[in-house]
Parts: C-alpha cells; sequence; structure tokens
C-alpha cells in the first residue's frame, strides 16, 4: 500500500512527473543535487506498459511486463490500454467481479509508485504532475482523486497537457536554447506532431506561447525498417521542415517519439535542421 503525506516526505520526498499514454506510461523525477529533470528508467527501457493483471481467485496484482509475462502463462486476468479504460468505461469485469475503472487506476499507480520510491530510495512524493495527451475535466478529477487516496494532497497534484509540457521544458532550457523559437517534432504510430515555443518580444515581461499541428495523422514506425519507407519520410520530414522553418530564427529543434529513437535514417531531414 502507497500511503503518503506531505508532512512526513520534507526530507527524502520527490518532485514526480508521469506521462500517460493509451497503452504506456513513463516517468522523470527533478534530481535536485544536479538541477535537472531525469526520465527513470525501467528494465533499461523508459515506456512501462499500462497493463494490470489479476491473479485468478486471488486478490493480487500484478503490473507492466510482470503483468504481462503472467497472463501468458495463463495465471492472471489482464487489463491492458488501462488509460484508454478510464477514458471510456465507468464499470470493468474482471475475474468475475465489478470494478470501477478509476479503482482499477489507482491499483495500477499504488504499485508504479512504489516501485519508483523504491527504486530511487526516497520515501514520498512531495509534489505530482501528470502529463496526458489533452486535460478533460472528468480525467482531471479521476487522477486527482486517485492521488489523494494514495494519500498526495490535492494540492500537491497537477494534471497537464502535452502542449504545457514542452512550454515547462523548454523555459527550463538554458537561455541560449531558446532565445529563438524551440520547435519539436514527434513521430510515433499516432503520426508527425508538431510544437513551436515562441517568445514575444517588446513586452515586460515577455509572454510564451507554443502552437501545435498535426501533420500527418496516421504512421507506421514498424516500416521504417525498410530502407525505401525510410527514404521516403526522409524526404516529408524535410519537406515540412523547410516550410516551417521558412524565414524564422530558430535556436532549437527536439526530436521525440518511437520513430526517432533511431534518427540515423533522416540523414537529409536532420542536416538540413542542423543547419
Amino acid at each position: 500500500k502507497l500511503s503518503i503525506t506531505v508532512k512526513e516526505c520534507k526530507m527524502k520526498g520527490i518532485y514526480l512527473g508521469i506521462e500517460l499514454g493509451d497503452s504506456f506510461c513513463q516517468a522523470a523525477w527533478y534530481n535536485e543535487d544536479k538541477k535537472i529533470p531525469e526520465p527513470i528508467p525501467f528494465s533499461e527501457k523508459y515506456k512501462f506498459p499500462l497493463a494490470l493483471g489479476k491473479l485468478k481467485g486471488e486478490n493480487k496484482w500484478y503490473i507492466g511486463e510482470e503483468a504481462i509475462k503472467e497472463h501468458k502463462k495463463g495465471r492472471v486476468v489482464l487489463i491492458e490500454k488501462l488509460f484508454l479504460i478510464l477514458k471510456g468505461k465507468d464499470q470493468v469485469n474482471v475475474d468475475g467481479k465489478k470494478f470501477r475503472s478509476e479503482d482499477l487506476m489507482k491499483i495500477y499507480m499504488a504499485r508504479f509508485m512504489s516501485m519508483i520510491l523504491k527504486k530511487l530510495n526516497k520515501d514520498g512524493i512531495l509534489r505530482l504532475t501528470f502529463c496526458i495527451e489533452s486535460t478533460q475535466a472528468n480525467i482531471t478529477d479521476y487522477l486527482v482523486q486517485i492521488s489523494e487516496g494514495l494519500g498526495i494532497a490535492r494540492e500537491c497534484v497537477q494534471v497537464i497537457n502535452y502542449k504545457e509540457a514542452f512550454l515547462f521544458f523548454a523555459l527550463s532550457q538554458s537561455q541560449e536554447n531558446r532565445r529563438n523559437k524551440s520547435c519539436l517534432f514527434e513521430l510515433s504510430n499516432k503520426g508527425l506532431e508538431y510544437y513551436e515555443f515562441n517568445v514575444i518580444r517588446g513586452r515586460k515581461p515577455q509572454p510564451v506561447t507554443v502552437s501545435y499541428s498535426r501533420l500527418e495523422k496516421k504512421f507506421d514506425v514498424g516500416l521504417l525498417k525498410k530502407a525505401s519507407f525510410q527514404k521516403t519520410t526522409d524526404e516529408l520530414l524535410l519537406e515540412y521542415a523547410k516550410k516551417l522553418f521558412n524565414k524564422k530564427l530558430i535556436s532549437s529543434v527536439y526530436l521525440s517519439g518511437s520513430g526517432f529513437e533511431d534518427a540515423s535514417w533522416c540523414k537529409d531531414f536532420t542536416n538540413f535542421i542542423c543547419r
């Protein structure tokens, strides 16, 4: 059981961020010694499956790869894509019993956060930020209530969307990297997405904005194993970059998503943005 209070956590508590995708989550914490946020790896991977498994006939639960592994052995009932369930269903039938979707997420988060605290050798969580693709009032309420149920005070929990996350990320970088525009390309099976951070000059204090556009609605990352597909995608990215960067001062460009885990295949695109 995870039970945390701010008062108890002042000495060894952490600032924790959790991104919730439809089928995975990943986490980062603020390292006070280094003064930077650091991603938390799980078995050399950063993405952790949003899968929950219940041992058949018993009140014992597994999460992530362990839940998937036990399901393959036929020992557990597996619930995958937990965040999609939270967004779409009030109740779920698991092993002959009905569970509220938020209760299933609470079971998952209790184990996920406990695993993180054990890994980092910390006592608790001082502040918790959930990052989701788009914020909705009911989902935000669920996540805050789940956190409260785990002993984290409401005022110590926030829910942000991807645009806000990029805004905070860009602001955390050096002045040199955000003096002009900062851009982010994200390539995944969801498609190709583009974020642009901009500082508005001539006003004090200076406002900052983030714009977003979905350039391609669908994409198959698996096809990047083929040389011919690499070439056509490289050309497509280069075309987009030329249009988006035309007559703009760019200080930094970031590549994110499973399609850019190894960006050696898009040489023309990366050569252009580096210039």
